[in-house]
């Protein structure tokens, strides 16, 4: 028999016993007393394990040994919680559609990620009441915490306390627009620098490798633009939960060995975001970090075979998309021109059908356009000439939906609006980007200067532009009427002036970080005032560095 053959047969049985389990599951769910349908249905994955196990499909096996549990889980007997048992026949009904599907992606002879089914793994584990498992969890990888030496011992005080306290502040105001989906690659950045400065501080102290090999991390996925899961939101939320307890038990947590599992997580990361930054290269070396043969791109794409339409089917259901939005502007131009053939009602129900897919697509603003129309639509008579003002008003909607699918095939964000207001509001919006685009330049080169100016051993000649460009930055914030964030310019300003280019002395690099984290966190909240995201908060961290100097 073929290699082709056997795994033809092999994909044959999986689906027949697959779906023999499915059978098995609904039929104790009609009637939970017939504990022989659910023993069969265990028998049944028990059996798909084994041959999972010959396949050597590490997910797969995974996600059975969690349905096996799932079931041994079950409440039985006449004092059975009908709630408790129906979320775990959910659980269950779920995860078996999504083994389904990962039968298919088999079948398409590709090598599955086991990662791909932590999401539906997680999903069976919470209907058990445990906790889920990281995305690490598959990464095979034994290593000893540790960082190269650094020749500056770690001394613990009262001052670096305050400092770790101010860095968590960071961490958490990029962490917040993280969890909400805001601004991720900023999110990212001022988180990791946030990192940054955490892992300087504590320099060669007992705990301090995962902050290293965290910031190493972070910076990489800051690289990739990678994307944001559930369980990587979770990992970064117990990150901020490690450095509070950190802070909270110091000294004594300071001197205690880093948590393997969190820095395995942190690993794997790293692994699948292969290292671009030098802190990043410096960390996969020390590790000696395996290439892993995957990557984040690799793994999203599967996710999306097994949990989404993806961006190929995404593309296919706007070719028929575009072909009835084509026909009802087509039946919109025939109720124009006078022809008797128009018919109210068969451009409600197209409209209806169109509204529906964009439903389906999370188009949700115009999907509600499209029904409100239809709506209107249905109280006309069907032959009923309709006045130019609504045929009209039905144009708006439909362009307006036309435009909205294809700025998502773009990757773009809907702009909201409607009617007259529309033509104004982008042409404002433009200019607030070409506004903001420029000062994050601005900043960029003042921090850029700043650390020319570091490397240097205070050449001033690399100051020369930095006042001229902050000028520019802080007239785009009173612009953008953002006074608070305009003042704090003029601080940096004032600084720079007074301590940089008046003074004979060369200023000491924990004050230049100092005042580069104030202009990091401008940078951030110059970011979040283009979706109007900007976070306050944030410009009372640059107000608190910049009270450090002393301006």
């Amino acid at each position: 028999m073929s290699t082709a053959t056997s795994k033809e047969t092999i994909k044959t049985e999986l689906e027949a016993t697959l779906q023999q389990a499915q059978s098995a599951l609904e039929s104790f769910s009609s009637n939970t007393s017939d504990l022989v349908q659910l023993q069969q249905s265990q028998d049944l994955i028990g059996q798909m394990r084994g041959i999972f196990q010959m396949l050597e499909e590490e997910g797969a096996i995974a996600l059975c040994d969690e349905f096996n549990a799932l079931i041994n889980a079950i409440p039985t007997g006449e004092t059975a919680d009908n709630e408790q048992v129906r979320i775990k026949l959910d659980a269950m009904s779920g995860g078996l559609v999504v083994l389904s599907r990962y039968l298919e992606f088999l079948g398409l002879g590709q090598k599955a990620i086991p990662a791909v089914l932590l999401p539906t793994i997680n999903q069976v584990r919470r209907a058990r009441g445990v906790s889920g498992l990281g995305e690490g969890h598959f990464f095979q990888f034994s290593f000893k915490p540790g960082k190269p030496s650094d020749r500056q011992a770690f001394e613990y005080s009262a001052e670096k306390i305050r400092q770790l306290k101010k860095f968590r502040h960071m961490y958490q105001a990029g962490l917040l627009h993280l969890l909400r989906g805001e601004r991720t690659v900023g999110a990212f950045k001022y988180m990791g620098l946030a990192l940054n400065r955490v892992d300087q501080l504590l320099s060669n102290a007992p705990c301090a490798p995962l902050w290293w090999v965290a910031s190493g991390a972070l910076e990489s996925m800051s690289n990739h633009s990678a994307l944001m899961t559930g369980p990587r939101k979770m990992l970064f939320a117990q990150l901020d939960r490690h450095l509070r307890d950190l802070i909270k038990n110091a000294p004594k947590s300071l001197n205690k060995q880093p948590s393997l599992a969190l820095m395995k997580e942190f690993l794997f990361l790293l692994a699948m975001n292969p290292a671009e930054s030098l802190r990043a290269r410096q960390v996969a070396k020390f590790y000696k970090l395996p290439a892993l043969g995957q990557s984040d791109e690799m793994l999203e794409e599967q996710r999306q075979i097994l949990f989404s339409p993806g961006r190929s089917v995404l593309s296919s259901v706007s070719d028929a998309l575009k072909e009835d939005i084509s026909a009802i502007k087509e039946t919109v131009d025939q109720a124009a021109r006078g022809d008797s053939g128009f018919s109210s009602r068969a451009l409600q129900e197209r409209m209806t059908k169109v509204a529906d897919i964009y439903v389906m697509l999370g188009l949700q603003s115009p999907a509600n356009v499209l029904k409100q129309q239809a709506k209107i639509i249905s109280g006309w008579a069907d032959n009923a000439a309709p006045s130019v003002d609504q045929l009209l008003t039905i144009a708006d909607s439909v362009l307006y939906a036309e435009s909205a699918l294809s700025r998502i095939l773009q990757g773009q964000r809907q702009l909201e609006g409607s009617g007259e207001n529309k033509a104004a509001l982008a042409q404002l919006h433009d200019a607030r980007v070409v506004l903001i685009d420029e000062a994050e330049a601005g900043l960029a080169l003042a921090k850029r200067a700043i650390t020319a100016y570091m490397d240097s051993q205070g050449d001033r000649l690399h100051l020369t532009n930095v006042i001229p460009t902050l000028n520019g930055v802080k007239g785009a914030f009173v612009f953008l009427n953002s006074m608070t964030a305009a003042d704090l310019i003029q601080r940096a300003i004032n600084y720079i002036s007074r301590d940089l280019e008046e003074s004979g002395t060369m200023v000491n690099q924990v004050q230049l970080e100092t005042f580069a984290d104030a202009l990091s966190s401008l940078e951030f909240f110059l970011e979040g005032l283009l979706t109007d995201s900007a976070n306050e908060d944030i410009l009372k961290l640059a107000k608190h560095s910049l009270a450090t100097l002393s301006v």
